[in-house]
């Protein structure tokens, strides 16, 4: 079964790696994560309009096709929706600032969070492929760190995707701030009836 999953943080490079190393992700609230941010001289990022068009146009091109869309916050909450569609294989097709395997200096496995929820899925044998696409600044996959899955990292080159699905939106705010959560309506204006579920 084909998902394609978009994390919004990817249309906030290059803004996002100036402070992508200092944030603690959703195990604190959005309001502290972006206090802490700011005392470390730290400000919201812009969002990169070319990579935000990349985005909105793989999704126009897909979403008619797809049975449903899902609006997620913080990317592992894609697990137990994922879980609760089939028990089959997935074929995940990742639009992300992060791979989102695992980061071994950043946090544990032993917890499912938004940066480890692909490894998570891994593990329990719930993917047969795993695609990332990157950008060009995102930090790169340590080599400690593997997959049993069948596993691609590219930069998109506004290739034709199709065939997926079920689609997922993810907001991050904890890495885009929350004055920036205004993307996700780019994407729902564009929803087909009945096609969402928040």
């Amino acid at each position: 079964m084909k998902i394609l999953s978009i994390d919004v943080d990817y249309a906030f490079s290059p803004d996002i790696t100036k402070y992508d190393d200092y944030v603690k992700g959703s195990s604190i609230s959005t309001k502290v994560e972006w206090e802490k941010l700011r005392q470390l001289g730290f400000h919201k990022p812009r969002v990169n309009q070319k990579k935000l068009n990349d985005l909105l146009s793989v999704f126009d091109s897909v979403v008619g096709n797809s049975k449903e869309v899902f609006f997620i916050k913080d990317h592992h909450q894609i697990v137990d929706r994922l879980q609760s569609i089939s028990k089959k294989k997935f074929d995940i097709i990742n639009f992300d600032h992060h791979h989102d395997i695992f980061y071994p200096d950043w946090h544990s496995l032993d917890f499912l969070d938004e940066g480890n929820w692909v490894g998570w899925m891994d593990k329990l044998g719930l993917i047969s492929r795993y695609t990332w696409y990157r950008n060009q600044d995102s930090e790169n996959l340590e080599k400690s760190v593997s997959l049993s899955c069948e596993y691609y990292e590219k930069n998109y080159e506004g290739e034709a995707l199709s065939g997926f699905e079920y689609i997922f939106i993810c907001s991050s705010p904890n890495w885009i701030h929350e004055d920036n959560i205004y993307v996700l309506n780019r994407f729902k204006e564009r929803l087909p009836d009945g096609k969402v579920c928040l």
